[in-house]
């Protein structure tokens, strides 16, 4: 991965910024991306979410749901990996197939999708910053300063319980 992220950067440039990356499910995708490449990415697209705001939260967004629903191929399934840690070649190539395919039916959805959206720019750019927000800056919790802040919580409660001249029960 190391090599291709390479040769996109020296075409598109480093952050990718001459380019829309597509992805069906980015915030898995780019969270690979990001987290294990470095590899950050200015424009973001995903037909999933796409998928949602045409669609509603009612309908299924799965790629093989959608593949289906819009006539594409078929987007295959992984079970000759069932168990397997070390693919061998023959694996290899077959992973490679199945990739290739969910990029085309992700690039042919994008194709329907998008022509659909353009009317509703702010709900791509939602879309994207949404990602990015949960990719590139993940909430983090400082446990120790929510517990202190509970106990501190559970004390005033307390306080203002007893004032009143009353138990909690």
């Amino acid at each position: 991965v190391p090599e291709v992220l390479a040769e996109l950067r020296a075409a598109y440039g480093p952050n990718l910024e001459k380019v829309a990356v597509v992805f069906h499910n980015a915030a898995f995708d780019y969270f690979i991306l990001f987290n294990k490449y470095g590899q950050r990415l200015v424009h973001i697209a995903d037909t999933m979410l796409m998928a949602r705001i045409l669609g509603g939260f009612k309908d299924v967004v799965s790629l093989k749901a959608l593949a289906e629903k819009y006539g594409l191929p078929a987007k295959g399934d992984l079970n000759f990996m069932k168990g397997v840690q070390c693919p061998d070649a023959i694996q290899l190539a077959a992973l490679r197939d199945y990739a290739t395919n969910d990029a085309a039916i992700t690039r042919k959805l994008a194709d329907l999708f998008i022509p659909q959206l353009q009317c509703r720019p702010i709900e791509l750019w939602l879309a994207e910053y949404t990602i990015k927000q949960f990719v590139e800056r993940p909430l983090t919790i400082d446990s120790n300063l929510v517990q202190e802040t509970a106990g501190k919580q559970r004390a005033h409660i307390e306080s203002l319980v007893k004032d009143t001249g009353h138990t909690r029960e």
